[in-house]
This record gives C-alpha cells, sequence and structure tokens, in this order.
C-alpha cells in the first residue's frame, strides 16, 4: 500500500499555533474581556496580516458575523448564557474566536480534502 504525502504549507502551521495560543490566551484571562479582546485582536492581526490570503479574510469577517448571531440568538433565546457577557449576551472576545475558528476548519478541510 502506497503512502500518499500530504504536502501542508508553512503558513497552514502557523496559522494554528496562532489560533492555539489565541483559545489558550481565552481559557486564561476570559473574565477580563477587554484585555482578552486586544490580545486577540493584536495576535490574529498579525496571523491575518502575514499568512491569509483575501479569501481567507472574508470568511473571518463572515464568521465573526455569523458565529456572533448565532450566538446572540442562543442566548436571547435563552438556550445557554454566558458568565461575563459584554454587548448583547456575548463576550467581546467571542466574535474574534469565531473568525479564526472558521478560517482553521477550512484551512484543515482543505488538508483532509488531499487525503
Amino acid at each position: 500500500m502506497a503512502t500518499k504525502i500530504i504536502k501542508i504549507e508553512k503558513s497552514v502551521v502557523y496559522i494554528l499555533i496562532i489560533y492555539l495560543i489565541g483559545i489558550n490566551l481565552t481559557f486564561s484571562v476570559w473574565q477580563y474581556n477587554e484585555v482578552v479582546s486586544i490580545l486577540l485582536i493584536v495576535l490574529f492581526s498579525i496571523s491575518i496580516e502575514r499568512w491569509h490570503n483575501k479569501y481567507d479574510r472574508i470568511l473571518f469577517v463572515l464568521g465573526a458575523l455569523g458565529g456572533s448571531l448565532g450566538e446572540i440568538s442562543a442566548v436571547n433565546l435563552g438556550i445557554w448564557s454566558y458568565t461575563n457577557p459584554f454587548l448583547l449576551g456575548i463576550p467581546l472576545w467571542l466574535p474574534f474566536i469565531w473568525g479564526e475558528t472558521i478560517v482553521v476548519a477550512k484551512k484543515a478541510a482543505d488538508i483532509f480534502v488531499q487525503l
């Protein structure tokens, strides 16, 4: 059985590392909406500027908006709530996590398509 070699661009690895750092920051200081948001803006801005293409940027914005709207809807319907909401029932940092999560999911899907 032949082994299939999958080529993963360095940029995808960097994006994943930045994403994991962002998730860990969020877990560490989630109580401080402004601090987490500023850290994520800086972190994801570096990632977006250096390693994302135009389509990733569009996907980031759509993910941030779509994910946030879904979260706001769920909170307003009483499905769940956040311990430390900032605006409309969600934390200030949540749209940034949604945006980057969607981009990372797309990158992962692109890799799995190669399998």
